[in-house]
């Protein structure tokens, strides 16, 4: 069978983020089975070809190409950034989409992945956000919030055109069957992400630059900074365990380099409230596998003070390393975690808890181990197994 795959979510902002390592992790797992369909990828052809896709030898690629200009923040909120995807029977028998946003043809038959609701669920939320101290900022964030909201609102209007819709978590799945009208009309199922088996090995040692400034006891964040994220509550937390433990907190993510949403966010008013303690907060950006498998095998926890996750892919990952995990008892996260770590009600301080694994750290010692068993329950394999079966039965009914 003709199976075509969308690669641009790797050629896109989202590469970093779950919805382009989930679909790198994928492509991985599916290269390595040597399965008998024929792979079609369509990818930008103004970027560079995704390193995952030029290990399926045989692959045709089809090209799109965009202009540049549409891929700046503001323009791109006026401008979808991505042509959206016009599939034909002449090339595959079947797309696979990880990202409803670059198009769902109704031309061939169509497993999308679903992800979240998040922009649906926080809407009012992320409108509060967008106000800020600058006037100026204030109305560019308005005006693109509400070009982002009418192109999402397009976007979820797609997805009456996938033949099979794989939901990423059951909180997925609830949410979807919640908020979408006929939704029980389709076929709707769960298919989790895996974990890659790179995170049950014997970590790496940290590169040397990372080295020389994580030092001593230290907590893990590994996410993004928008509003559902609560960095600024993780912060705040941080800093008063601070003024009776020492520990460092490392904040994982391309995005801490963007100064000024963090101070909308309100970082620089805790740094000048806590600035004793500014030195603690380790910013590294992005940060290689290896780095990344070191960073949480060695941290005393990972934090995850967001306010919902369609997966929780962070909390999986760190769970397969033995490192124990905190997190809200909300959405998919607590899916993944509850049992196997500790989970807090929404809006609870995670203070207590860090100064726990601080002071305790035996007490985690059997959670932990516990917690990498289940995280082996979540494979690649199965995953990639799954989706196949998916995919080939699409193209039946």
């Amino acid at each position: 069978m003709r199976i075509g795959i969308d690669a641009r979510p790797l050629q896109a902002e989202t590469k970093h983020r779950g919805i382009g390592k989930s679909l790198e992790f994928f492509l991985h797992t599916l290269v390595a089975r040597k399965a008998d369909d024929e792979f079609v990828f369509y990818i930008d052809g103004g970027l560079p070809i995704p390193e995952v896709v030029t290990a399926f030898i045989d692959a045709r690629l089809i090209t799109y190409t965009s202009p540049e200009l549409t891929r700046k923040k503001y323009i791109r909120s006026v401008i979808a950034p991505w042509r959206p995807i016009r599939a034909s029977r002449r090339d595959i028998d079947v797309l696979l989409q990880y990202d409803a946003a670059l198009g769902i043809p109704h031309t061939v038959p169509t497993v999308v992945i679903f992800h979240d609701l998040i922009p649906y669920l926080f809407r009012e939320q992320e409108k509060k956000a967008a106000i800020t101290p600058s006037l100026r900022r204030t109305t560019k964030n308005k005006l693109a919030g509400a070009a982002y909201w009418q192109q999402y609102l397009r976007i979820l209007k797609k997805y009456h055109h996938a033949r099979t819709i794989i939901a990423i978590s059951e909180t997925s799945k609830r949410d979807y069957l919640e908020h979408f009208p006929g939704a029980h009309h389709q076929r709707l199922v769960v298919i989790p992400h895996g974990v890659d088996q790179s995170f049950f090995q014997p970590p790496h040692h940290l590169s040397s630059a990372l080295a020389k400034t994580v030092t001593g006891p230290y907590f893990v964040y590994i996410g993004g900074i928008d509003y559902r994220k609560n960095i600024a509550g993780l912060l705040k937390d941080f800093f008063e365990l601070r003024e009776t433990h020492d520990a460092k907190l490392v904040m994982i993510g391309k995005e801490f380099a963007l100064q000024q949403q963090l101070d909308d966010l309100g970082w620089s008013s805790l740094m000048e409230q806590y600035g004793a303690y500014e030195s603690d907060v380790v910013r590294p950006g992005f940060v290689s596998h290896e780095d990344l498998i070191a960073l949480l095998s060695a941290s005393n926890g990972l934090i995850l003070p967001s306010l919902y996750e369609g997966f929780g892919m962070p909390a999986l990952e760190a769970m397969a390393t033995g490192c124990p995990v905190v997190a809200y008892d909300n959405s998919a996260t607590a899916e993944i975690v509850k049992g196997y770590g500790t989970v807090l009600p929404d809006n609870t301080s995670f203070t207590g808890s860090m100064k726990d694994l601080l002071e305790n750290p035996s007490r985690y010692k059997k959670i932990a181990d516990e917690a990498r068993l289940r995280a082996r329950e979540f494979t690649w394999d199965y995953t990639v197994d799954a989706i196949l079966k998916e995919l080939h039965s699409a193209t039946k009914r």
